[in-house]
């Protein structure tokens, strides 16, 4: 048994998973359903099998790349680019080099919060992760308990505007508890005590 383009650990699982002991008849092999079982595991996308003319059982693995981690409830699972699950990790310090996002409906909007994360690239350092509010908006979710609003439509332009702009690093200093980029022709600032301040575009 060769396989191929697959870590330890899946590896071992497909090992497990499989069950074969050899040598074994290459006409006693049922390809198909031992492709169907490989399939099913979380972290592989595809995968090929033949039996080479030196008989040695090949499987070609094609793994899902997880990129984000989505946190719904209690529950850390690892998403690849589909929004689709690859597998669960115990702590978000296991994943700290991949994105958070949060919230029920998260991982159907995989492309739009990577989208995000991209264009926040001058506050990344202050992000702790992005929710998904109402199944419709993205709330980020900054650092010392601020919070900057996106809007329904095109989140990550917005956000790329306002951190393009003169104003946006002198209203990132001050101490606020939301940034409302909701609103087209205004940002509103929220002071942590609670008074609105408006600012124009």
């Amino acid at each position: 048994l060769s396989i191929k383009n697959a870590d330890s650990d899946l590896v071992n699982q497909i090992k497990a998973i499989l069950q074969l002991s050899f040598p074994i008849n290459p006409l006693k092999i049922d390809i198909n359903y031992l492709q169907e079982l490989i399939n099913n595991i979380e972290s592989v996308d595809f995968s090929k099998i033949r039996v080479t003319e030196s008989g040695v059982l090949e499987v070609i693995i094609n793994e899902r790349v997880p990129v984000v981690v989505h946190r719904d409830d209690t529950n850390l699972m690892l998403l690849d680019i589909s929004g689709r699950r690859i597998g669960e990790v115990f702590s978000r310090l296991d994943k700290l080099d991949l994105p958070l996002i949060v919230g029920s409906g998260a991982n159907t909007r995989v492309p739009e919060a990577l989208e995000i994360y991209k264009v926040s690239n001058p506050i990344l350092h202050r992000i702790r992760g992005i929710i998904l509010v109402g199944g419709r908006r993205w709330d980020i979710v900054l650092d010392l308990n601020q919070r900057i609003k996106l809007p329904e439509k095109n989140p990550g332009m917005v956000l790329g505007s306002f951190l393009a702009s003169g104003n946006a690093m002198k209203i990132l200093r001050h101490d606020f508890s939301v940034i409302d980029l909701r609103f087209w022709d205004r940002i509103i600032v929220r002071k942590k005590t609670l008074v609105p301040i408006e600012e124009s575009i």
